[in-house]
Parts: structure tokens; C-alpha cells; sequence
């Protein structure tokens, strides 16, 4: 399952919003890191987009789910991988409302859009 479903083509899609205008993506990986629960597109493996609103930049990211996980699974396996491009970050208890760590990939926008098909979609008018 996940936010948002298509009737037409019988479908769910996934949506997460971002506040941050860093440049970057938060993907996560463990919505409840100490269990080992997944999170992000893997708790959504089976939804047909993953989309990534950043309503600071007015942008919307729209990712199609397989193919953002086959990359993200090759980018977290290269070892030789910048830091600067993808880094593991773990969300402490007391920024996730719970009592638990989130984990996850801060990824550089501008790379992974460059690694897997995305349609971004601005959606702040122009002033």
C-alpha cells in the first residue's frame, strides 16, 4: 500500500515530504533501525512511484520505486563511493517522535537524478 492510489490503473504510489532545501534526499532505509523494520521505498517496494515533494524548493521528485531501489541498492554496495554524493545518517529518538533510531541515505540530489529516471516538477510559480 501506500499514499496515493490510481484507480485508472489500479496502483498505489508513495509520497514523502521534505522541509530541508539542502540539496539532498533522505532515503530511508529503517523506519525502526533497533528492529531492523523497513522504511522508504523498501517498506514500498511494491508501489509504482516513489515521490519526494520538497516544499522549500517548490519541487516534486517523481521516482518510479524499482528502479530507485535497484540504484540505491548498487550506490550503498560501491565502497569507493564520495561521501559527499551518498552518506548512511541515523535520526535519533528525539527527532523521530518515538523511541526508536531511523536510518537511512542522505543522497545528493543532483547525482542520484543523474543515476535513475526521475521526473521533477517544479511547483512554485515563478514571481
Amino acid at each position: 500500500m501506500g499514499d496515493m492510489y490510481d484507480p485508472i490503473r489500479k496502483e498505489w504510489s508513495e509520497i514523502k515530504t521534505d522541509k530541508y532545501n539542502s540539496g539532498n534526499f533522505f532515503i530511508e532505509r529503517y523506519s525502526k533501525f533497533e528492529e531492523k523494520k523497513q522504511g522508504g521505498p523498501w517498506q514500498y517496494s511494491k508501489t509504482r512511484f516513489w515521490i519526494q515533494y520538497h516544499y522549500n524548493q517548490g519541487m516534486l521528485f517523481l521516482f518510479k520505486t524499482k528502479e530507485l531501489l535497484l540504484t540505491m541498492e548498487a550506490l550503498i554496495k560501491d565502497k569507493t563511493m564520495d561521501s559527499n554524493l551518498l552518506r548512511p545518517h541515523t535520526v535519533p529518538p528525539n527527532k523521530t517522535g518515538g523511541n526508536y533510531h531511523t536510518f537511512g541515505y542522505v543522497v545528493n540530489q543532483k547525482f542520484l537524478c543523474e543515476k535513475v529516471s526521475v521526473k521533477v516538477i517544479p511547483l512554485k510559480d515563478d514571481e
